[in-house]
């Protein structure tokens, strides 16, 4: 009797080990998806700011090139 108390004491004390270690596992995957997602969303926005600016930029400069005249249209006729 006391033999099949001492066992199911030690299933359940394996059984809460294992329980533990999967919460431990799954607090930390939830950690590194956060990191991961963070990651991508600053990348994203990095991406998105250089876009702009430099499509900004581009557009400055074209417009000061066709005020100053020193970029001509080809005529309609070569298009």
């Amino acid at each position: 009797m006391g033999n099949s108390f001492a066992n199911s004491f030690i299933e359940k004390q394996k059984e809460l080990g294992m329980r533990s270690r999967l919460a431990d596992m799954k607090q930390a995957k939830r950690q590194r998806d956060f990191t991961l997602a963070m990651n991508m969303s600053q990348t994203r926005d990095r991406v998105y700011w250089m876009v702009a600016f430099y499509t900004t930029m581009f557009t400055v400069g074209v417009t000061r090139a066709f005020i100053r005249k020193s970029i001509e249209p080809l005529p309609l006729k070569y298009m």
